[in-house]
């Protein structure tokens, strides 16, 4: 946990303390801009988790909302992510707003299953499940494409904009906040099409700042909600419940082209990774299980 080296004098006035937004704070704590803007959509979410269910800021509220995230099958590192921005959004309020709010949050387990390949049967079974006519099919299809097809993490798929996607050239540019890598990949005519008919036929109406985001929310904003809502559609329609996350996807694809012979070093590439060790986490012992 990162030292709070500054703190609000006590000589300031309650007025001059609540004047501080929570951007400015992180400033002031001398926080980089990239962790400045992972905590500002931490705090975000929270806040919207809370206006959902009615709720006020309190150490009951925050510790029902990391209980609400470990059950919505994030990986274990995204979790350790949310509990941190909970920590420093706590000692926020208590500097600025003087509230003492210090929740216990639940420990966070790892499942056995949770970043573990699927099989080649268990893929299948998403396949064909994804074939069939229901709605929002080329929304599934595009996120099949995406998420399997190109070994995407969420954060990169709601980072997406329509920029990104170079149809004439069947390229995906991808922009990630982890280590602010790019990368570009290569699509096939299926997924190109998944993609575009997405977007012409399916794609929710943009409100105002979020028209260059290529998966857009019911609502028109953020697609947070709408990816954790299709994942449970995914996880009931093809039986594997909590085994079938986005990034085991991630992982099976991984998986998958090691297993076909590509090189170590392209799959790093492919995935993101800065360095072969981050690439060899993907890739699991047992591969005759997964049946490549």
């Amino acid at each position: 946990k990162k030292c709070l080296a500054f703190r609000v004098p006590e000589k300031w006035s309650r007025a001059m303390k609540n004047s501080i937004s929570y951007a400015r704070w992180l400033e002031l704590q001398k926080y980089k801009y990239r962790s400045i803007q992972t905590l500002k959509s931490l705090q975000t979410q929270v806040h919207n988790y809370l206006k959902k269910k009615d709720k006020g800021i309190s150490s009951e509220s925050l510790k029902s909302f990391a209980y609400w995230a470990s059950k919505e099958g994030y990986s274990r590192v995204y979790q350790k992510q949310l509990h941190w921005g909970i920590w420093v959004y706590c000692q926020y309020l208590k500097q600025v707003r003087g509230l003492k709010i210090l929740p216990s949050l639940p420990r966070i387990k790892l499942e056995e299953n949770r970043r573990e390949a699927l099989t080649k049967k268990q893929l299948k079974r998403i396949s064909d499940w994804l074939s069939q006519k229901q709605p929002d099919y080329w929304l599934n299809q595009s996120l099949w494409s995406l998420f399997y097809g190109c070994g995407l993490r969420r954060t990169e798929a709601l980072n997406l904009k329509l920029s990104n996607l170079v149809i004439s050239e069947k390229l995906l540019f991808v922009n990630t906040l982890k280590g602010g890598k790019k990368r570009i990949l290569p699509l096939s005519d299926k997924q190109l099409s998944s993609l575009v008919n997405y977007i012409e036929k399916e794609r929710n109406k943009p409100r105002e700042f979020y028209q260059k985001k290529l998966y857009v929310g019911r609502r028109g904003g953020k697609a947070d909600y709408l990816l954790s809502n299709q994942l449970k559609k995914w996880q009931e329609g093809t039986g594997l419940g909590q085994q079938l996350s986005w990034h085991s996807l991630r992982h099976s694809i991984a998986t998958e082209l090691v297993s076909k012979g590509m090189d170590l070093d392209q799959v790093r590439q492919f995935l993101g990774h800065s360095s072969i060790e981050s690439t060899s986490r993907y890739l699991h012992q047992n591969r005759k299980k997964y049946e490549f």
